[in-house]
């Protein structure tokens, strides 16, 4: 569990490249923000705005997620993990459905999909946070970790699309 939580808390420095899950958009209405009209820089633009707004909940959410684990040190059970998870996972969620609902500029929408199907691990390991045992504390860190950096690299390649700068390391 000590490992486990290290790996939660490491997440605020990855939060600004942890901008959605997997699955919530596939039932979502689409309601199409950019208007066809725009020039591609003005949609370009409004894109790197609109990403940047959808995901700062989630930002905020894993800074405070790493700011509750390491208040808990490696005490907390994963009970306790899965508590503090859950806001996290719920901005995940909500940016998850802005992200998919959103009309992407041409350069940015295959990348937008890959981002939104990387995020689908991240969510699933913070969704199973509560019932890492000691013995499979290793294998679910393992997981997360590498959810997280395919994540973060994912979300740089949105990013760059978008004509913004990478996501801050820390």
């Amino acid at each position: 569990m000590k490992r486990a939580l290290a790996i939660l808390m490491a997440t605020s420095a990855l939060g600004v490249m942890l901008p959605m899950t997997a699955g919530a958009a596939t039932h979502r209405k689409a309601t199409k923000p950019v208007h066809k009209a725009q020039s591609s820089a003005a949609a370009l633009k409004a894109a790197g705005s609109y990403y940047l707004a959808a995901v700062t909940p989630v930002n905020v959410a894993f800074t405070q997620l790493s700011k509750a684990a390491t208040a808990d040190g490696s005490s907390a059970t994963a009970a306790e993990l899965a508590t503090q998870a859950a806001p996290a996972l719920a901005a995940l969620t909500t940016c998850d459905g802005k992200l998919a609902d959103y009309t992407w500029p041409k350069v940015a929408e295959a990348d937008i999909k890959a981002l939104l199907a990387d995020g689908g691990a991240v969510a699933g390991a913070l969704q199973s946070v509560a019932g890492i045992t000691a013995l499979d504390a290793s294998s679910w860190e393992t997981s997360f970790d590498q959810a997280t950096q395919v994540l973060g690299n994912a979300a740089n390649v949105v990013r760059h699309d978008l004509g913004l700068p990478p996501a801050p390391s820390d």
